[in-house]
């Protein structure tokens, strides 16, 4: 498959093959030998290190505690350079981008993560703007959410997924069984995702988060938004999962 072909292919992956065309300048660096000042990444470059940046600021601002250094703290790690190359890899960037014979590539593969974060800035939805962000940025840094507790602190993990794509965060309830057991439930919009039992209350607190922060991470590609009508007997991200398949079917 020629490079032609594949920036067509993750055009369409980020819902903008409307525009394959603008992430080919993306890609394509100042440097290389073809390209004029309209025809590189710069402008691109320029969106994803201040606008991308500023739109994952907004959403720690709306849905992360803490104070504004903390905030802070937060946001410079997971833009830090050695983060920004995992995407490069991820997103296999090595067969996409087009650069000078004398343009150390390697050493500023931030720089073209930094490109293609400003084309999905420009170009892609909010949904898949949010779902990069849970799955590329959060997700992998979710030691940086950290509390004093580790129950908290996977608490505060699958807070900040929730409330990105429900708007609002996870109901944790505890009680005691009819065995006499610590019951664990985690629920979003009424709807349970996790629940597990211990005869430890704080075991069955940390299992069924564990199992919470699981079960987002695992449905993250298939969740776009919530919609209305969803049968409260099931699992929200199971009556979502099988929405996307039917409409495969269909």
């Amino acid at each position: 498959m020629d490079r032609h072909e594949q920036i067509k292919i993750l055009s369409k992956r980020l819902k903008a093959d409307e525009h394959s065309n603008e992430l080919n300048k993306a890609l394509t660096h100042s440097s290389y030998t073809e390209s004029d000042e309209n025809d590189n990444n710069s402008r691109f470059v320029y969106l994803g290190q201040f606008a991308f940046k500023g739109y994952v600021a907004d959403l720690l601002y709306k849905f992360t505690p803490g104070t504004g250094t903390q905030l802070q703290h937060i946001l410079g790690n997971l833009f830090k350079n050695e983060h920004l190359n995992t995407l490069y890899d991820s997103f296999r960037l090595e067969e996409l981008i087009r650069y000078g014979r004398n343009f150390d590539a390697k050493a500023h593969r931030h720089i073209f993560v930094f490109g293609l974060l400003g084309f999905i800035h420009q170009y892609s939805p909010d949904e898949l703007k949010q779902t990069v962000i849970s799955r590329y940025f959060i997700i992998p840094n979710k030691h940086l959410f950290s509390h004093s507790d580790k129950s908290n602190d996977l608490q505060a993990q699958c807070n900040v997924i929730s409330r990105i794509l429900f708007q609002e965060p996870v109901f944790v309830e505890i009680v005691r069984n009819a065995n006499g057991l610590w019951q664990t439930t985690v629920s979003i919009k009424d709807s349970v995702i996790a629940c597990e039992t211990s005869v430890s209350h704080r075991y069955s607190r940390l299992k069924t988060l564990k199992k919470a922060i699981k079960q987002l991470a695992d449905d993250l590609y298939f969740i776009e938004t919530t919609k209305p009508g969803f049968d409260a007997k099931q699992s929200l991200l199971q009556q979502i999962r099988n929405e996307k398949f039917q409409q495969q079917k269909e």
